[in-house]
């Protein structure tokens, strides 16, 4: 897969989309050293520093096919939560659709989809932001967010380069977006961190809580409200509900 590296870019999602519009064909990925804008779901940013952080976006030319087109975000983080847990052997848990979390609830890594439609063909820009050792730029992390993160370092039980990290990430991503296999969401409920908890569901203009149960069969969170209607949840965001 060819590489476009940049020691420093607003975006890695950003120069993809740019690069896809130029004329360049996935699948290809963008690796960055430091985003000065990096983007998260929901409008946010994410934190980078060079040596400290993961950031990159994966492209594909995604198939004209509705199930695999809706689903391809969960099954790139069932992926990459999959090949990151082996490989460090440490617990890695997916909250809806895709962030990696520790078991005790502190923030991974962050990823963000975006569809280009260029002369008919979807392609999909996935990025991936993932915090690899924060330890040498602690006091840079902002204060909102000091209490909330871990990174690969303080979690593994098996040590791994940055570069491998990046490698077994991109690999992973890539991998469930060029697959046609559905039957990999059945392992989402293997990692699922918000399964059985309480959860406040933002959904548009739409505010409800229930209790998180695992995934349908194209990805979509289960939410069960306290009146036991099963809510089906298909974007937004799910954060665990406070009293």
């Amino acid at each position: 897969m060819p590489v476009v590296s940049f020691d420093e870019c607003r975006s890695t999602n950003t120069e993809a989309v740019n690069l896809i519009k130029e004329g360049m064909k996935p699948p290809f990925a963008v690796v960055a050293k430091k985003q000065t804008n990096g983007r998260g779901r929901m409008a946010r940013s994410w934190f980078s520093r060079e040596g400290a952080s993961i950031c990159m976006s994966i492209t594909a030319c995604m198939p004209a096919d509705s199930q695999l087109m809706a689903s391809a975000t969960v099954r790139a983080g069932i992926s990459v939560c999959k090949a990151l847990s082996s490989r460090l052997s440490c617990g890695l848990y997916l909250k809806w659709p895709n962030d990696l979390y520790s078991q005790s609830g502190l923030k991974v890594s962050g990823m963000l989809a975006e569809m280009v439609d260029v002369g008919g063909l979807y392609n999909i820009v996935f990025g991936i932001g993932i915090n690899y050792d924060l330890s040498p730029v602690l006091s840079e992390v902002p204060a909102e967010i000091s209490n909330s993160v871990a990174d690969l370092r303080s979690l593994w039980s098996t040590p791994i380069s940055f570069g491998e990290a990046q490698r077994i990430a991109a690999n992973a991503v890539l991998e469930a977006l060029l697959s046609r296999d559905m039957s990999m969401l059945g392992e989402f409920q293997k990692y699922d961190y918000l399964r059985g908890k309480r959860v406040d569901v933002a959904l548009g203009c739409q505010r409800f809580c229930g209790t998180a149960e695992g995934i349908n069969s194209l990805g979509n969170l289960i939410v069960r409200t306290d009146d036991g209607l099963a809510r089906i949840v298909n974007s937004g965001e799910a954060t665990l509900h406070k009293a």
